[in-house]
C-alpha cells in the first residue's frame, strides 16, 4: 500500500526536527551575542547589558521556605546564608562544585549545612540534583541564595525544574560588571531559553530519591 504523502510525521521525527531548529537558533543567537558582548566592552552599552540582567533586591519570604539552597561561588554567597540562617533558622545546603570549600566557610562564619553534592557541572545540574533529591514529586520552596549577576540564571533554572523560589542576593562588592562575567550569564540565559523550548531535561538517577531536610 503507498503512504499518503501528507502523513504526520514521527514522534522521533519531530522531536530530531525541534532539537535542529533550537540549535540552528542558539548558534545563530550566540553570534549575536557575541558581537553584542563586543560592543558592550565600550561602556555605556555594557552598563545597559548589566542592569537587564540583575536582580538587585531580595524577594519577600513566603513563610514556606524550608531550606537556604546555595549553589557554589564564592564567599560572599556562604556569608549571606548564615547571615539569613541566623533569623530564619533553617539549615544550609550547599551544592555544586567545590562544595568542601564552601561547608568550610559555612563553619568558619558560624553556621550549620550540609553538602548536596560536589558532582554537579553547572546551574543545571545543581537545579536537577536537587529536583531529584527530593522524597516526593512535589515542589519545594527554597531560599535560593547567589550574586546578583548569576540570580535571573539560576532561577529560572530552580523553577525550570519544579522547584519554588525565593531570592537572596549575596553582595559579593564586584557586581560582575566585566564584559566577560556579563557574557558568561547572558549566554547562559541563552543557553536556557534554548533548552527550555527544545524541552530538555536532566533526568534523575535510578537511585532512591532522599530528602534534603
Amino acid at each position: 500500500m503507498i503512504k499518503a504523502a501528507n502523513q504526520a510525521p514521527s514522534t522521533g521525527m519531530r522531536k530530531r526536527l525541534t532539537r535542529r531548529v533550537a540549535w540552528h537558533t542558539f548558534a545563530l543567537l550566540s553570534a549575536a551575542l557575541l558581537a553584542f558582548s563586543y560592543l558592550a566592552a565600550s561602556g555605556g552599552l555594557g552598563r545597559l547589558a548589566y542592569g537587564a540582567l540583575v536582580v538587585d533586591s531580595h524577594d519577600q519570604p513566603t513563610g514556606a521556605e524550608r531550606i537556604i539552597l546555595v549553589p557554589s561561588g564564592g564567599r560572599p554567597r556562604i556569608d549571606e546564608a548564615v547571615s539569613l540562617q541566623r533569623t530564619a533558622r533553617l539549615p544550609i545546603l550547599v551544592v555544586g562544585a567545590d562544595s568542601a570549600v564552601n561547608m568550610k566557610w559555612v563553619k568558619e562564619a558560624g553556621g550549620v549545612g550540609r553538602v548536596l553534592t560536589d558532582a554537579s557541572q553547572d546551574t543545571e545540574h545543581d537545579a536537577a540534583f536537587f529536583a531529584c533529591s527530593l522524597a516526593t514529586a512535589e515542589a519545594a520552596t527554597v531560599y535560593l541564595v547567589t550574586d546578583a549577576a548569576h540570580m535571573r540564571r539560576a532561577a529560572a533554572w530552580f523553577e525550570y525544574y519544579g522547584v519554588h523560589v525565593t531570592r537572596r542576593i549575596a553582595r559579593d562588592g564586584r557586581g560582575g560588571t566585566s564584559t566577560g562575567s556579563i557574557l558568561h550569564e547572558w549566554g547562559g540565559l541563552l543557553e536556557f531559553w534554548i533548552k527550555r523550548a527544545a524541552q530538555h531535561r536532566i533526568e534523575c538517577p535510578h537511585s532512591q530519591p532522599r530528602s534534603p531536610r
